[in-house]
């Protein structure tokens, strides 16, 4: 076996000079207590071994994949902190323009932000409702009805109502209408037209006339 490091691990784990030493180490503990199998792995804090019962793919990362989530890590954090640092700038330059009197349509085109994005930062500051003559995202409250509002609803809904009921009233008389009985001549004197429904009608020459009534006649 090879000479143990002189200085021991931060980790305060058992150290071996070499994965050999270690893995021999793991065999013969394993035989004597009947523990479960361990792998040797160096360490990344000291120059020495250790057992692990970790399997060995979990020290697969090497030193260059290390870096790279490293620099994918500083990157991930300073893209938060500049949208962050955005974020602050945004509701400063809000806040000052709404100091200044301007309304949320006005602040929005002016940052070209949306006038929500307006109204969320100005929420943070606590000011009011946006000012008059612009839309907030607020829903408005509205004045509670009074008796005579209310009178005047009744009123108008009468009006639709007769209305409605008259153009009603209307369509059930051309219908009468059209379903009537008309009797004229035609054919220049010689024929009757009679029409009795909409699309039901029928012409009767004259000498026929008396024929027909007198049979009408014993039919009802």
């Amino acid at each position: 076996m090879g000479a143990l490091p002189a200085t021991a691990c931060p980790q305060g784990k058992r150290i071996f000079a070499s994965r050999q030493e270690a893995e021999q180490f793991e065999v013969e503990n394993r035989k004597q207590f009947l523990s479960e199998k361990q792998y040797a792995y160096q360490c990344p804090a000291c120059p020495a071994y250790h057992l692990t019962s970790k399997s060995p793919g979990a020290y697969a990362i090497g030193q260059g994949n290390l870096k790279r989530l490293e620099g994918l890590a500083m990157k991930a954090t300073s893209k938060t902190l500049g949208k962050r640092g955005r974020r602050g700038e945004t509701e400063a330059a809000v806040k000052g323009l709404w100091t200044q009197g301007r309304s949320d349509r006005e602040i929005a085109s002016r940052l070209g932000v949306s006038s929500q994005t307006v109204y969320q930062h100005r929420k943070k500051f606590g000011a009011p409702n946006s000012r008059a003559g612009d839309k907030s995202p607020l829903r408005q409250l509205k004045a509670p009805l009074t008796l005579s509002h209310y009178d005047e609803q009744k009123r108008q809904l009468e009006e639709k109502f007769q209305a409605k009921l008259l153009r009603i009233d209307q369509r059930k008389e051309r219908l009468v209408e059209a379903n009537r009985v008309t009797v004229r001549e035609c054919q220049e004197g010689q024929a009757v037209f009679i029409k009795f429904g909409p699309h039901e009608h029928m012409t009767v020459p004259k000498e026929k006339i008396k024929e027909l009534t007198e049979c009408l006649l014993r039919w009802v």
